[in-house]
């Protein structure tokens, strides 16, 4: 359906306002007494229809039509395929056209999301999926594309209650602010990608737009492009960034990469290659923003900042801002207040005024401790314009008059920074190394690395202890301390591979040389070191290498064996899909996605090493057997490399959950005559497992198919030849849930007419107060003479068919809200009533979102 937004407030000045204003109105009215049981739906069809039947023949639109009569969270699966949305129309919330309506809590899952599409025609005019407040959606392994509702915000989906998205993909879709996804309530993003999405002129988010709580965690955000603010993402609520991408995406106005405005919280992530027409190519600010363990990267700003542009306040920690371009504030553009923690500013450029780095307004505050400030380019100022207060330990290449720093104790102006180029360094985002000899070195506060105050972390961006040697370093990057242990005092050996750089320190009492033991093609030698000197030495041949400490009057020798191969971070373990099982499931594979896996890599489960299937440098696909799956509980999952090739990885958790009991909620037919011949059973309900078994009394019967939601067999003649009736139950494997509920099933005596069963009704949810609505019933055993009883009142059908009951509802029982029990009832002789089915009458209401333009 189409939400149309009122008329747009008046262009803004840019950058100011994020413009996203959530007027949310919830389905009202008392809560049903009870919750139905969930049901499971198996979606057997590509087809876009809604005949109102989803039992043996299931749309999914049909699946969603029927979960949304029931109030229970309901479960969805689909086949791998693509579903095309067909049956156009809009301003309906009942998913009987455009988009699909989810108003109940649901689970929409499949297995494997490049091969499962939810996408529509060429020709669609709406978005693929709305969720109603109140409802709480979880969306696994789910590609979702083609939406584009004319005038209206939210191309792939609009989300007015929690949806979590898993997994997933949501791409190719466009709209009027949030070409992605636009979400009033909360949104939950993990291990899911938004992509190639688009906000039409003049609008924003063109990834994601959102008033609401907003959550990323293992995300990719990119190449989304909006008309104005926030190419990727434009949050005006709060929103909290972990572990995630946010790369090449663009707007016309600011903010390419993000537009925040009020809380955005923002921890190993990477924000790279955003372009913006204004200010913020990577970042705009109009809140409180937090980043730590990130690197803002290789963005472009038409105007001011081009890694961040600062106008509310900004704290930055452990964290990376390099290779920006902005016409000013390359790295940083500051209007508000801004305090940077052991952070490295370097090779930002502004092209056309002040501070190729940081560039700060008057009468704004700016504090830096431990950061780097460095080799950063711009026609008026280099590294820094402006006015900056220094808490201490900070290093500044350039520090010319348009940058004025109220200085404190350690600090090291004008000094060449010695700066490797941003690379992988380990750690889950890119990073610049010091090379030996840097000022920066050892230059760090001298306070206990985490101790708060003027204190480094604990831990540089990449999660290296602080301080390696000495004290901790000057930026975001700790080098390593690769050492020798009492060197001067006793002989020792060390191990490294080429390019690395071995640190010699004199930690005696007495000044002494280090030298290479040979003329090799890794000679060196050092100066005379007084007490507490280093001197670097970087071996770039492999081999085997003596070195003499000489100490007068004394000389003491050691050696270094150097392998032929670069040093190797540790493989990052970032992603396990599926993640979860229930407990006796069978033998399934699962997918390790990260960085850095070796070929000789190894995968273990807790204690146990498990089958590789297929490997790559970063994904590898394993076997989980079924005795592992067993019972409930978790397990850490982890990646071994050879030690030379980093060794072990960081540990993921797999969780094994206990399967629920399965339900079962009807049966077709519920009756025969005594003495009938064998016949097919169809047992409908939800949690049905394979290797499930039916109960019929004390007899156990073997289906002839099995899926989560419907169960067949064949019944023998002999279990239905005398008058009387039976307990038929679904048993589960034990571990699956064991067994269900009972549901009886009844032998009349010949002449009797049967019990009737009702499989589905169409529509299920009408509005308070909306007039008299016709009734169609699905299902089984219906006779001439059949009424039904809607909420406890008996109606007359205007047609009746074995199969099918048409019935008008009138209006008065539709004048307040509630649910209401839907029953058939058959005639006397043997006349009996119908499993129950709910119907709802609930106050719906439109959401309307104002849109501020830039």
């Amino acid at each position: 359906m189409d939400m149309h937004p009122p008329p747009r407030a008046p262009w803004l000045r840019p950058a100011y306002t994020l413009g996203l204003l959530a007027l949310l109105a919830a389905l009202a009215g008392p809560a049903p007494a009870a919750q139905a049981a969930p049901i499971d739906f198996q979606v057997t069809k590509t087809a876009d229809t809604a005949d109102g039947v989803c039992a043996i023949d299931c749309s999914l639109r049909e699946a969603i039509i029927a979960a949304n009569a029931n109030p229970g969270a309901d479960t969805v699966f689909l086949s791998s395929g693509t579903y095309t949305l067909s049956i156009a129309g809009a301003g309906e919330d009942q998913s009987a056209t455009g988009d699909l309506d989810i108003s109940e809590s649901l689970t929409i899952t499949t297995f494997n999301s490049s091969a499962t599409v939810v996408t529509a025609g060429a020709d669609w005019a709406d978005r693929i999926i709305q969720i109603a407040p109140g409802a709480s959606v979880t969306i696994k392994n789910l590609a979702i594309s083609g939406g584009k509702p004319a005038g209206a915000i939210g191309g792939g989906i609009f989300n007015q209650g929690t949806l979590t998205l898993q997994d997933s993909l949501v791409s190719s879709n466009s709209a009027a602010g949030g070409g992605g996804i636009a979400s009033a309530g909360t949104l939950n993003l993990q291990n899911s990608d938004v992509s190639g999405n688009s906000a039409t002129a003049g609008t924003s988010g063109g990834g994601v737009l959102s008033s609401g709580a907003l959550a990323l965690d293992g995300a990719t955000i990119s190449g989304n492009s909006a008309g104005g603010l926030g190419g990727g993402i434009s949050a005006s609520g709060t929103a909290t960034i972990a572990a995630s991408t946010i790369s090449a995406n663009s707007a016309a106005g600011g903010g390419g990469g993000i537009s925040g405005g009020t809380t955005l919280t923002i921890g190993e992530s990477t924000i790279s290659a955003n372009t913006a027409g204004g200010g913020g190519g990577g970042i705009l600010n109009s809140g409180t923003l937090t980043i730590g363990e990130s690197t803002i990267s290789g963005n472009t700003a038409g105007g001011r900042g081009g890694g961040v542009l600062n106008q509310a306040v900004l704290a930055l920690t452990n964290s990376t801002i390099s290779g920006n371009t902005a016409s000013s504030g390359g790295a940083i553009a500051n209007a508000g207040s801004a305090t940077l923690a052991s952070a490295t500013l370097a090779r930002n450029t502004a092209t056309g005024g002040s501070g190729g780095g940081v560039q700060s307004d008057p009468g704004t505050s700016f504090g830096l401790k431990n950061t780097l400030l460095a080799e950063n380019t711009g026609a008026v100022a280099a590294d820094c314009a402006g006015t900056l207060t220094s808490q201490g330990y900070n290093l500044v290449g350039k520090l010319a008059g348009a940058c004025v720093l109220a200085g404190a104790s350690g600090d090291l102006l004008n000094r060449d920074a010695q700066l490797a180029g941003l690379r992988d360094n380990g750690g889950a985002t890119l990073t610049h190394a010091l090379l030996p000899g840097s000022p920066a070195l050892d230059a760090g506060s001298p306070a206990t690395p985490g101790s708060g105050g003027g204190a480094c972390p604990a831990a540089d961006q990449r999660g290296l202890a602080r301080p390696q040697t000495g004290r901790c370093d000057i930026g975001a990057y700790e080098l390593p301390g690769v050492s020798i242990v009492d060197f001067a005092f006793q002989p020792a050996g060390l191990v490294v591979h080429t390019g690395t750089s071995v640190r010699w320190k004199n930690i005696g009492a007495a000044t002494h040389s280090s030298k290479a033991n040979n003329n090799d093609i890794d000679f060196w030698v050092s100066p005379a070191l007084a007490p507490g000197d280093t001197f670097f030495h970087t071996f770039n041949s492999p081999g085997i290498f003596s070195y003499i400490c000489a100490i007068h009057p004394n000389q003491m020798f050691a050696s270094i064996t150097v392998i032929g191969q670069p040093v190797q971070s540790a493989p990052l373990l970032t992603k396990l899909s599926p993640n979860t099982a229930v407990a006796g499931s069978p033998t399934l594979q699962m997918t390790l996605s990260g960085q850095r896996f070796d070929s000789a890599a190894i995968v273990e489960w807790n204690a146990t090493t498990l089958q590789i299937v297929s490997f790559s440098p970063d994904q590898i696909i394993v076997s989980v057997p079924a005795a592992l799956l067993v019972a409930a509980g978790s397990a850490s999952v982890r990646v071994v490399n050879p030690l030379a090739a980093g060794g072990a990885s960081n540990s993921l958790s797999f969780t094994i959950t206990s399967a629920a009991a399965p339900v079962l909620r009807a049966l077709t037919p519920a009756s025969v005559t005594a003495g009938s011949p064998a016949f097919t059973l169809t047992l409908l309900g939800s949690g049905f497992a394979p290797g499930a078994t039916v109960g019929w009394g004390g007899t156990s019967l073997t289906p002839a198919t099995i899926a989560p939601g419907q169960i067949t067999l064949q019944v023998p003649a002999a279990l239905v030849a005398s008058v009387g009736s039976a307990a038929v139950t679904v048993v589960n494997p034990l571990a699956a849930g064991g067994a269900s509920n009972a549901l009886t099933f009844t032998i009349t005596k010949p002449g009797d007419n049967p019990v009737p069963t009702i499989i589905s009704i169409a529509p299920s949810l009408a509005q308070v107060g909306s007039g008299a609505l016709t009734l169609t019933i699905s299902g089984s055993g219906f006779v001439a003479g059949a009424t039904v009883q809607f909420g406890g009142t008996t109606l007359v059908p205007s047609l009746t068919s074995s199969g099918q009951i048409v019935v008008t509802i009138p209006a008065e029982l539709l004048a307040a809200v509630g649910t209401f029990d839907v029953t058939v009832s058959n005639p006397d002789p043997g006349g009996s009533l119908s499993n129950a089915v709910p119907f709802r009458v609930a106050q719906l209401a439109r959401v309307y979102l104002a849109l501020a333009r830039k």
